[in-house]
This record gives structure tokens, sequence and C-alpha cells, in this order.
């Protein structure tokens, strides 16, 4: 049957039973006055669970729907949920509710919960008039809020809690609404232990609510009071988290105006995932008694759900049902439900965000989370990750949980994986502090740095949740000693001691925390060097007190070192005790630094403290004493030219006796030669001694001196007959001896030359040898001997062979070498290796002194037609001074030359005057022969300076010769003895280049000299002119190219 309208029709039966379940539930039971409560519709809760277990979770936890049997399970509800519920009663009255909760943070509690509920009951229109009346409609709109919070200053166990609701109540045109108020407590207490073959866990909970106060809802004119109830409940629960789970319900209501009731409920699961339900109401007025339900339970890892269900959520469907009777069908409800099953939210404490420690031994405190699944439990990870990094979205922690929210990879697989790269990662035996509702930690020896951390809650169904926070930063303070640098300052002297110069160690605490007791050991090892040097060296090795945080310390030490080459130079420091007990470094690889470096020169540049820098050659021009008497032919005269100074530079008698006086220890032996030749007789011979002897005698010489037995008389040699009167003149002579008086060895010191002129030349410079010892590794690259005075100043190139240096000469500068003679010169030496580094010797002085040198010019005489050279009159004044010269003077040079007499022809004076310096220098040698071990520095020298040409022969192309200076001469005239005047006035009254002779001289007058010039037309001036000279040289190399050849 079709009606006009979609307004549906029921029979009359039907129509009237619906109509006293509206007066039941709608309005005053009396029409005239109402005497009972009404808005039955309060009575009856939301949700599956409520209706099959017989409203009885006034004492129940963890139910989404119960915040209206009781506000003060909002206290100790999930952290949210979303639950809505659809109920069909008999006939087309239904119920549908929505309900929202989740925890707030209040200023009096974190843990506070907030509930929103929307539960709306409806009839849809009927008519039951048949068309007489327009058709009706009613239904009833529950607005609630709920608030609820644990006591947790009593007891955290302890929930309170109310709800604040607006009723909207309509019945065809009539309307009604009233504000309403619920209070309630309810008390859990702590999970026991209870039949542990069949239950892990149990807890009894208890609770108490007065619900509906509110004023009367009021249509038209009726006050309809609100069904203000009392409510008493007790729930046990017993169960395993993936077994057997059972709730025991109970409840005791007292509706005002009514009877008290009761009502029980069980609920018997599996594991969460599936339940069962029933309850029973003892209510008279209740239409059905008995109730039944169930649960399925779907988990956000389910597959099934995960496409809309949190993985930390859970969907649970819930059916329940009331049995039907004989007015009514049976009725039913469902309710979905989307809730969290994971731990709670919870927060890491300690070590706060960007924390700074002072130790390393840390307990680390986190908040303590709850799983909400009752008989679940909760787990922990403590992950510490040891990183540098200063932003925490780079650190490993951070790309775990990342990955790991995204669904990419396994949480706790993960962990695994980088167990060995995170400083800590395990879930162990945590402490947890329930009363305050923390779970603790400690880590001993953690290494200071930069650590990151954070704590998974997981509960045993693998369900995590990181710490509010994710990820908090510490820093454990640690000093970082690092070595910055190693420089070496070398020194710029070159001396002779092990030091190289000063090494200067940067040692800087890069730390945030102060260090103490730093030992700091300075080690060098030889890489490439010298046989000194092979084992690693300790330099320095000392302990620094401190170094403060962000601070450099600079060490300075000498290095000392015998050996030469490139040394290895290894730094090390490290704290042996720092502020804190820990005091550890995060770096130890920075606690060593290397560095190679190469010794400097070493040695010293010396001389003597006074140096003969020159020699100042000096040559005595003297006059051969002549020891023989020439007589004239025939003749036993002796000229009074020997014993009177009238026409002789000197008179040979004269001086003889004025010598033996001073000599008493000689006697003088007298031999008289005769020409038989020349018809002469040994008699005259005999008179020509007894004449000599008579002269001395009366010169003053005491007869004991002259004994007879010292006389004698012999013929010539030379016996050939001949008209050359200068030859004839050589063989009447008598030959004077002197001898010693003990043992009558012939003393040849008495007729010792007679001074005429020493000749000074200029000063010679010599080469100024520098004894070296200087030796480095490195080549030098140049170098400069630098000598300096008050006025002057001279350099020269240092000669060197790689990396030595021997012998250093100095060789004045041309001009002005002689301006350096006898003063104080400063002198060191500068280089540069190939380094590039500069050394230099400490100054030093030396006096750079003159030495004078006499050598005699003639030092032998010979007789005419013989090669055999007199003897020299003393070989030790010449060998002294010849040793001075040749000691100082290294380039020098020695030779022997002879001359002759103009008696025979040249080339014959040629080759006896060659003869005669040879045979002169074989002499010569034997004496020095003598000196090979007592003064072998002077055997050597004449051994390697004498000329290796051998002697030369000048035959008489230079008699002997002597050039006075006539100025001197004319200064010295008045010290000249009276009996010298004669001679000397002779040579001022000779005419300006004149000549005239003075025995046994011929002279040569100039403006500004006199010329002696031995006379060959005497025998005297003869036998001075067949003489040996000794003769010092130069030869003509490079070094003296510009000296003379002949320094003498």
């Amino acid at each position: 049957m079709k009606y006009l309208t979609r307004k549906k029709h029921y029979p009359v039966g039907l129509l009237a039973a619906i109509i006293i379940v509206l007066l039941t539930l709608l309005s005053p039971n009396d029409s005239s006055s109402q005497i009972r409560s009404g808005a039955a519709f309060l009575k009856m809760l939301p949700g599956s669970k409520q209706q099959s277990m017989a409203n009885s979770l006034t004492g129940a936890t963890d139910e989404f729907q119960s915040f209206y049997a009781n506000p003060a399970a909002t206290g100790f509800a999930r952290l949210s949920y979303l639950s809505g519920s659809y109920t069909k009663w008999f006939a087309d009255v239904y119920n549908v509710s929505v309900n929202y909760g989740r925890r707030i943070t209040t200023p009096i509690s974190s843990r506070a919960n907030f509930a929103l509920g929307i539960n709306y009951l409806g009839v849809r229109e009927f008519d039951s008039t048949l068309r007489h009346r327009e058709s009706a409609t009613a239904y009833d709109v529950l607005l609630t809020s709920s608030f609820g919070v644990p006591v947790s200053f009593i007891s955290k166990n302890l929930s309170v809690g109310s709800n604040a609701k607006y009723l909207h109540s309509e019945l065809s045109n009539y309307t009604a609404g009233s504000f309403i108020f619920d209070f309630g407590a309810l008390y859990r207490t702590n999970r026991f232990n209870v039949l542990e073959n069949l239950f892990e866990y149990g807890f009894v909970s208890f609770g108490a609510a007065i619900t509906q106060i509110g004023k009367p809802l009021n249509f038209i004119t009726y006050e309809t009071p609100l069904p203000q109830t009392y409510r008493l409940g007790a729930a046990l629960n017993l169960g395993s988290h993936n077994g057997l789970q059972m709730q025991l319900t109970a409840d005791y209501r007292k509706v005002k105006d009514e009877a008290g009731r009761f009502g029980m409920g069980t609920e018997i699961s599996w594991g969460y995932n599936f339940s069962l339900r029933t309850g029973y109401n003892f209510d008279d007025n209740m239409l059905s008694k008995l109730s039944m339900g169930l649960s399925v339970r779907f988990n956000g890892q389910s597959n099934l759900v995960n496409k809309v269900v949190a993985n930390n959520n859970a969907l649970r469907l819930d059916i329940a049902g009331l049995e039907g009777n004989e007015l009514f069908d049976a009725s039913y409800r469902g309710t979905i439900n989307n809730y969290p099953i994971g731990p709670e939210p919870f927060d890491l404490i300690l070590p706060v965000l960007n924390d700074t420690l002072q130790n390393n031994n840390l307990t680390f405190f986190w908040e303590m989370s709850i799983d909400p699944d009752l008989y679940d439990d909760v787990a922990y990870y403590l992950l510490v990750e040891k990183n540098d990094v200063k932003n925490d979205k780079k650190t490993r922690l951070h790309q775990i949980l990342t990955d790991s929210e995204k669904g990419k990879v396994d949480i706790f697989q993960s962990i695994a994986e980088n167990r060995l790269n995170l400083f800590y990662a395990k879930d162990s035996t945590f402490t947890i502090e329930k009363e305050i509702e923390q779970v603790s930690h400690h880590l001993r020896h953690l290494t200071p740095g930069d650590y990151y951390w954070t704590v998974l809650a997981f509960d045993r169904d693998k369900h995590y949740l990181a710490a509010t926070s994710r990820i908090n930063h510490f820093h454990i303070l640690y000093p970082d000693i690092e070595i910055d640098s190693i420089k070496f300052q070398h020194s710029p002297w070159i001396t002779e001691s092990d030091t190289q110069g000063v090494f200067e160690i940067t040692i800087s605490n890069n730390g945030d925390f102060g260090a103490e007791k730093i030992l700091t050991t300075v080690i060098s090892t030889p890489l490439f060097a010298d046989k000194n040097s092979s084992a690693p060296d300790t330099i320095y090795q000392d302990i620094i007190p401190n170094i403060p945080e962000r601070s450099t310390k600079i060490l300075r030490m000498t290095w000392l070192s015998t050996g030469q080459g490139q040394y290895k130079i290894d730094a090390h420091a490290r704290i042996i005790k720092s502020k804190t007990s820990f005091g550890k470094e995060i770096n130890l690889a920075n606690n060593r630094n290397q560095a190679a470096f190469y010794t400097i020169p070493k040695g010293s540049v010396t001389t003597h403290d006074t140096l003969i820098a020159y020699i100042t050659p000096k040559t005595d021009h003297n006059l051969p004493f002549v020891s023989r008497v020439f007589f004239d032919e025939q003749s036993c005269s002796v000229r009074t030219s020997y014993f009177k100074k009238s026409e002789r530079i000197f008179a040979p008698l004269k001086l003889l006796a004025e010598r033996l006086e001073r000599r008493p220890d000689l006697i003088i032996k007298l031999e008289g030669i005769a020409d038989s030749a020349a018809g002469e007789t040994l008699e005259l011979a005999r008179k020509r001694v007894q004449a000599v002897r008579t002269i001395l005698l009366e010169l003053g010489v005491p007869d004991v001196q002259i004994p007879l037995t010292g006389m004698k008389w012999s013929f010539s040699n030379h016996r050939r007959k001949t008209s050359n009167q200068d030859v004839k003149e050589e063989r009447r002579f008598v030959k004077i001896s002197a001898h010693d008086v003990n043992d009558d060895s012939e003393d040849l010191s008495i007729f010792l030359s007679i001074p005429v002129k020493t000749i000074q030349k200029e000063a010679v410079p010599l080469p100024v040898e520098f004894a070296s010892s200087l030796r480095g590794f490195i080549p030098i690259k140049f170098g400069h001997l630098f000598i300096n005075s008050a006025t002057l100043s001279d350099s020269v190139d240092i000669e060197y062979t790689g990396n030595s240096i021997d012998t250093l000469i100095w060789r004045h500068s041309m001009l002005n070498q002689i301006e350096w003679m006898q003063k104080t010169g400063i002198y060191h030496i500068g280089l540069v290796d190939t380094l590039n580094r500069f050394f230099r010797t400490r100054a030093k002085l030396t006096y750079l002194d003159n030495l004078n040198t006499h050598l005699p010019l003639t030092v032998g005489l010979a007789e005419f037609n013989n090669l055999k050279p007199y003897p020299i009159e003393t070989w030790e004044e010449l060998f002294t001074q010849l040793k001075l010269r040749l000691k100082y003077d290294k380039n020098v040079h020695i030779r022997f030359v002879g001359h002759a007499c103009g008696i025979p022809p040249n080339t014959v004076n040629n080759k006896y005057s060659n003869i005669r310096a040879q045979n002169f220098q074989d002499l010569f040698l034997r004496e020095v022969s003598k000196y090979k071990n007592k003064d072998s520095e002077l055997y050597n020298l004449v051994k390697n300076r004498l000329d290796a040409h051998g002697t030369i022969g000048r035959g008489s192309l230079k008699p002997f010769s002597c050039t006075i200076n006539y100025e001197k001469l004319l200064m010295d005239r008045a010290n000249f003895d009276s009996r010298s005047r004669n001679q000397i006035e002779k040579i001022f009254k000779t005419p300006t280049n004149a000549s005239s002779r003075l025995e046994p001289f011929n002279f040569e007058k100039t403006d500004n000299k006199i010329k002696l010039i031995g006379d060959n037309k005497t025998p005297e001036g003869r036998q001075i002119n067949r003489r040996i000279e000794i003769q010092l040289f130069y030869p003509q190399t490079k070094i003296h190219a510009e000296l003379s050849s002949s320094p003498n």
C-alpha cells in the first residue's frame, strides 16, 4: 500500500506501544502533574559495550563512552579516541552518538583529559491519527563535554571528573532544554600478579558518580524533573597481553524517586583482538534484562586497516543486542572506535637540550611512558650517538627515526644495523621510579664531545614512540690538545757548540675545558745524518701545569745536536690529569705533529791573537871581514891602511884588536904565505907573520892571545909564474884565524861582517790564513770573510767544497794593503746555504803585526882560484831569521848566487861562481840537516823552499855594491869618531857625479846617494867580490805576479 507521503503507518497496537515508550522516555508519567523524573533518554548510556554489559561501567576504566556513567573515567582515558555508535531500537526509534576525547595540558596537570559527545535519539515521523492531524516527530539531543584528571597530589590512581551537558528535547511542537552536570570519582589499584598460569596481571577499580544534576525540563507548564542518579560500581580486570583477558563489572544505580537497581557485566577477550560480552540488568522496568555483545579489534599494523588507521592505533568494532519480548523485537547497537594502543607520549628530561656537562659519568632521565592496553608493558630503547655535527638533522639518529616514520625501514632492524655506529643502543633494564614517573639509566666513561640522544618507548607488539623532544643534544666539556705547529728558528751563529737553534712549539687547547698537567715530549730522529747521530734524542720533556680552554701555549726549547743532517722532529702532548677525573680528549690525532729540519753549519774560524800579516824584509849590506893581510912584492911591511883609519872604510887589524879585547877566550894563529914563483922565500913569509903579530901587540892584543906556537909560514899553492899583477897579489898574504883557548877549535865569530847599511824594503802583505773547521749538511751557496778595523774594511769570497770550509785565506786589497799593518782587525765570516739561511761567526780580534827579518846579503867568501868558500861566521842567526821569513811568507823561496872577481875571463868566472854557490849550498844543507830533529819546522821549510832550479853563477858582472843615502850620512856626520872622519870628509869633498877610491871600494857620488863598489884592483876588493849571496824570491805564479821576484 502506497501513501501520498513517505511517512510510515503502523498498526494501532504498535503505535500504542511506541507512545508508551515515548511517554516513558520523554514525558512525565502523569498528565496532570509530574511526580516522577522524566527524560528517560538520559538513562540510556551510549556505546555498544555499555549496552552489552548492562550499563555496569561506573567502576570500569579504559572504555570510551563510560564517562556518561562516571565522568571520572575521562581522567583515565587514552591519549585520544574517536567513537561513533548507532542503535536501532524498536519500531522507528534510533540512537546516534559521536564522542571524541584527547589529553590536554592544564595548569594543574599534564595528564588531564577532555571529551566531547553528541548523543541523538530520534523517532521518525509517524501518524497515529489516521491523517486527522499532521505527522509528529520527537527527538532528544544531548551535548556533553567531559573533563577528568588524576588527583596526583592524593594518588595517581584516583581520578575525578565532571560533565557539563545540555539536553534539548522536542516532542512534536513541544520543546524543552536544560543544563545538566555530572560528577564522579574513580579509583583503580595498581596492577598485581594473579594466577600466573592463567593471567599475568589483575587490578580492581571502584567508581562513584552523581549524574543528571540540573533543572527540570519545562514542557508548556509542566516541569519534568531530571533522572538524577547515584551510581556505585566496581570492576575486576584479569588478563594477559597475548592471552585470556576477563572483566567483571557490577553497578548499583539509584535514580531519584525510583528504587535502586543492580547491573552486572562480563567481558571475555583473547589478546584484545576478540571479545564476548554479556550483561544482566535487575531493573524490573526494563523491557529486556539480558544483553549480549561482541568486539573485534584491528591493529594499525594490519594490512586490513593500515590505510585508514595509524600504525600505533587500533580500530575496534563493537556489536551489542538486547533480547526481544512479546512487544518488541530484539534491538541492536553498533559502535566503531579508533584509539591509540601504543606507548603514550613522554619526553626527555636530562640532559636537557644543548646541555653542557663536566662529567663523563652521566645519568639519563626521561619521563615514564604508559601503554594504554591494560595488560601491555612499556620497554625503552636508549639511543646515544656521538657526533660532532652541529645540526641534529645530520645525525644518524635523525636518519633512523625519519626513515622509520616514512615506512622505509623497520626501526628495530635499523637500530640493530647501526648499533656499531652508535655510542649506546640498548634496551637495558632501566631504573623506573613510578612514584615520580621517571626512568633513568647511568652510563659511565663517556668520552668528551658532542652527543645526541633519544629514547624509544615500545610495547610488546613493537608499537613504538620516540620522545616528544625527538633528539636532544648535549656536550661533555673536554680539553682538546693540539700541536698546532713546529717552527725552527735556526741560530745565526756558527759555533762549535751543539746548539742548533730554538724550536717554537705551539700547543693549543681547542676544547672548551681547561687541561692540567700536559706531558709534552719533543724527540729528534735522524733521517739523513752523519755517523755521530743514529738514535732518537729527547730534546724536551716537561709537564705544562695547565692550558685554559680556547687558549694557546708556546714552548721554546734549544735544539742541541752533535750530528749534522736532516732530523724529524716529533712533538707529542698528552694530558695526564685534568680538572675533573675524566679529562680525556675527543681528538687524539692532533696531539702529535711532525716536521723535518736541517742542522746548521758548525765549527770555527780562528787565527792567532797576534798575526804576522806583514813581513818587512831587511837586508844587511855588510862588509865582509877579510881575515887576510896582503903585502907588496918582496915586502914584509904591513900597510898602514890595515891598522889606521885613513884611507879605508875600516882598519881590519884595528877592528880585530878591539874584538879580541872582548874575547879573551880566543887565541890568534897566523900563517904567512910567500910567492915562490916571484922569488920570495919562506923567511919572507915568516917576517910577514912576525910583522902582523907585532902590529896586533902594538894595538893592545895580549901576547898570550897570539902565541908563537900558533905562527907558521909556507909558499902559496899557486906556483906557476905569471905576469898578471892581480894574480901575484893573491899569493902574498898572512892568513889570520881564531881558535878557542881550551879546545883549539876554530871560531869564525870574531870575523863578523862590518855593518854598512841595512836596506829595508816595503812591507810584504802576507796571505792571512784562518784555520777553519766549518762543516754543514746543507751545501754552501756563497760566503764571505769580513775583516774590519777602526777605519778599514775588506771582504773576500770564501772558497768551499760542497758543505765544508777547511782553510780561509785573506789577501789584502791592493788599494790599501799597507794601511792594515799593525792594526787590530775584527774578523768574522758570513755565509748563506742553499736553503737561503744566513749564518755568521762571532767577531774575533787579531792584531795584524809586522815581522822584520834581517838576512845578510853576503853569506860566504872564497879564495882566489879556490872553489871551496869560506865557512860562514855563524849559522844560528842565519837560520833564525830565515825560518821567520819562510814561516810567515809562505810563498817566498831561497836560492844561492855566486859571484867572482875580475881576474879570470868571465866565462871561467861564471863557472867558478856557480860551483862556489853550489858548494856553499851543500855546506848550508849539511848544517840544516843538523836541525832535522831539534827543529823540524826549519828543516822542512828550507827543504821545501829551496829553489828547485839550483844555484846561479853571476861571474864578475856584479861586484859587491852598497848604496848609502847621502842625507842620512850627512845627518850622522857628527856621530862618527875622529878616526873615521877623514874617510867621511873625503866622501863629502868628492864632487857630485864624480868617483873616487876608498879602500877596498870605489865610490860614486850623486845628488842623493853614495854607491860603494868592490874594487877589483885591490886584493881586498877582489876578496869581497868573490862572495856567495843568499837570495829570497817569489816564483812567478798567479798569486805573486805582482810581487818582486827578488824580495830581499
